[in-house]
């Protein structure tokens, strides 16, 4: 079996890191995988993190240059001409469209060049962003002619399906089937004390913190949908017995300037350790005593399924998939991510009972085992692939 993976960005995300693990997990099965790609920003923007992955594991891909998310009649037409050029020229037997540009422009180009399995991996609707109606109104119906050039639809969460068969005449396309994660790997989490020698290695201050702080991490991409303002704020809010913490945010953004701000407003600088970019960080979870997600928007985050499989307690959002991942109070605490009240809370609650919280990490540990492997969302893909609907 021949499969192209179509994508708009290189840069590394969800669906970027979605994209790779399939099609090194499909190609170790003997299938041949080939991946076309736009660059990490605009149009002839260099490739990203995804094509350098790629190239390490063998895998051939096509720099498609007329790629950007931005919308653009005349750079959209030859993005459709470069993609039909690149599909029959490497024939696939399916072609598996990811994020909502690709799937648009290459679902036409697919049919055009008589391909029959042509697969889209919903990763969030952009109708649910905000934007003006009229905005919404067209990007909601391009959708629905997406949907419907397509054979098969691939659902990562309910909040997604449930607006997915909302779209007349797709219901029947539709294939829930959750994100999953390597169940060992060379990435497995490193013991406590050697993950924490790591950021201390990194950030010599943290070894002054006292044994009994507890290390909480957010983050991993600092922008206004992160929710990590909101966060903040509740930090302010926590009582003055609440025991001894250090908040540790991970990654860099649009919102770090605006942040650092935030922290020094608030008078938690002593609090608060900005980490910056982390290497290999599913190696370090293990260092973390709790790990909270306050965004505003996610699909299925994978951040979510690392971070559980390293056994650390979670306090994440209410919203789209991550209640398909956390039950709320035996697996984790699910909280609203536009009440700071809500997530001091939260915060509160797991700082004073450890335990309970490692309760509730060791028992969502066990679902990420048997529900969110890759294993299973190879082999589920590869039953899409195959049309087997039984």
């Amino acid at each position: 079996m021949k499969t192209l993976y179509i994508i708009t960005r290189s840069n590394w995300g969800g669906a970027q890191r979605y994209v790779y693990d399939l099609a090194t997990s499909i190609q170790t099965r003997g299938h041949s995988v080939s991946v076309a790609l736009g660059g990490e920003g605009g149009e002839n923007a260099p490739i990203g993190t995804l094509g350098a992955k790629l190239a390490e594991a063998n895998i051939s891909y096509y720099h498609l240059r007329s790629f950007s998310r931005a919308v653009s009649f005349t750079r959209d037409i030859r993005v459709a001409i470069e993609l039909y050029r690149t599909i029959r020229d490497y024939k696939p037997d399916v072609v598996h469209l990811n994020s909502s540009k690709a799937a648009g422009v290459g679902a036409v180009a697919a049919r055009l060049c008589g391909v029959k399995t042509i697969v889209f991996t919903v990763h969030g609707f952009p109708y649910t962003d905000t934007r003006p109606w009229y905005e919404r109104a067209l990007i909601t119906f391009a959708t629905w002619l997406t949907l419907l050039l397509v054979t098969d639809i691939i659902i990562i969460c309910t909040p997604d399906r449930i607006r997915a068969e909302t779209y007349r005449g797709v219901r029947h396309k539709i294939r829930v089937i959750a994100n999953g994660i390597k169940e060992t790997d060379e990435r497995s989490p490193l013991p406590k004390t050697r993950a924490r020698a790591r950021f201390i290695k990194a950030h010599p201050a943290l070894a002054d913190l006292p044994a009994e702080t507890q290390w909480i991490a957010t983050g991993t991409e600092l922008t206004e949908r992160k929710g990590i303002h909101a966060f903040i704020n509740a930090l302010a809010q926590l009582s003055k017995d609440a025991p001894p913490y250090h908040l540790l945010i991970i990654g860099t953004g649009d919102a770090e300037d605006e942040l650092r701000a935030q922290v020094r407003r608030e008078k938690l600088e002593e609090r608060v350790t900005f980490l910056g970019f982390v290497p290999q960080l599913e190696e370090v979870l293990s260092a973390f005593d709790l790990f909270v997600m306050a965004s505003r928007k996610e699909g299925l985050p994978y951040i979510l399924l690392e971070v559980a499989r390293a056994g650390v307690p979670i306090i994440a959002s209410n919203i789209d998939g991550i209640p398909d991942i956390i039950t709320d109070q035996s697996e984790g605490l699910l909280i609203d991510p536009l009440s700071s009240e809500s997530i001091a809370d939260a915060l509160e609650e797991t700082l004073k009972d450890p335990e309970v919280a490692r309760t509730r990490a060791d028992a969502l540990a066990r679902t990420i085992a048997t529900r969110f492997s890759l294993t299973r969302m190879t082999e589920s893909t590869l039953a899409v692939y195959r049309r087997d609907t039984t």
